[in-house]
């Protein structure tokens, strides 16, 4: 599909959908440009993944728009989506060659053998996020982190321009997160879009151009210092909050008087 040079990488416009019959999102408005960073953040429950699956054509809206580069989401190969490990089946008798060699599928059609060339990209890919001594590994004996650059190796492959990923970090241990952190890092240089649903807001505001905090409807949208407010963050999270500001991000503090005074970042520990 020919791209409108003259689009943002990702328009939405007034964006509704449900889940399960009951409104997930509600008027959701954005713009990315291309080669910017967005993370969405927000409570369990707030919409992110399915604002993703919206924008990577897989959930249909119930009403507004949803422009990429100008154009419907659906038939776009330029679009890689990476949904949460626990939907994937990690059980499957696939290698990382496998998976990453999926990427080309829109390139070259379903039904086609791999090209010498193709097999070239997937090796580059393999390797710029140093797996490449990991090709013909099962998927299954894969660690958290090896399996996020994996897709993030396939979206290479694949010459993605926009990068939608859920949840990357869940569940990794802190070298893993430093590992994942890294690969992302690396597709600055090849200019690629990056929007990513996470709880972390001390990775968003450290790692990502612009935050999106979403609890249903968008409740802010723009630079992490001006997203990551206390009021915005009461208004998301609950009125136990409380924001600091540290060298490396945000630090979250619950209230004493709501949850015995613990200190965390979400999505980490205690």
């Amino acid at each position: 599909m020919i791209h409108d040079a003259d689009a943002p990488a990702i328009a939405v416009a007034d964006l509704s959908a449900t889940y399960d019959g009951h409104p997930a999102i509600v008027e959701v408005s954005f713009e990315v440009a291309a080669g910017e960073r967005l993370a969405i953040v927000g409570p369990n429950g707030a919409g992110k993944s399915t604002l993703l699956r919206a924008l990577a054509g897989l959930h249909p809206p119930s009403s507004g728009s949803v422009r990429v580069h100008g154009h419907a989401p659906q038939g776009h190969i330029c679009i890689a989506y990476v949904p949460q490990q626990s939907t994937v089946d990690w059980r499957f008798p696939v290698t990382v060659a496998d998976v990453v060699s999926m990427g080309r599928i829109g390139r070259v059609g379903p039904l086609s053998r791999l090209r010498a060339d193709d097999r070239e990209i997937v090796r580059r890919a393999l390797a710029e996020v140093e797996l490449d001594g990991f090709a013909e590994r099962r998927i299954e004996a894969l660690s958290g982190g090896e399996r996020q650059r994996m897709f993030v190796a396939r979206a290479l492959a694949q010459e993605s321009e926009i990068v939608l990923m859920d949840e990357p970090f869940a569940g990794l241990d802190v070298h893993s997160r430093e590992e994942v952190i890294n690969v992302l890092d690396g597709l600055r240089s090849h200019d690629v879009t990056l929007l990513v649903a996470l709880h972390d807001l001390g990775l968003a505001s450290a790692h990502f151009d612009k935050i999106l905090l979403l609890k249903g409807r968008a409740l802010g949208f723009g630079s992490p210092n001006d997203i990551l407010t206390e009021a915005a963050l009461q208004r998301a999270y609950g009125s136990c909050l409380r924001m600091v500001r540290g060298e490396d991000g945000v630090l979250v503090v619950h209230d004493t008087a709501c949850s015995g005074g613990r200190s965390e970042r979400p999505g980490g520990t205690s």
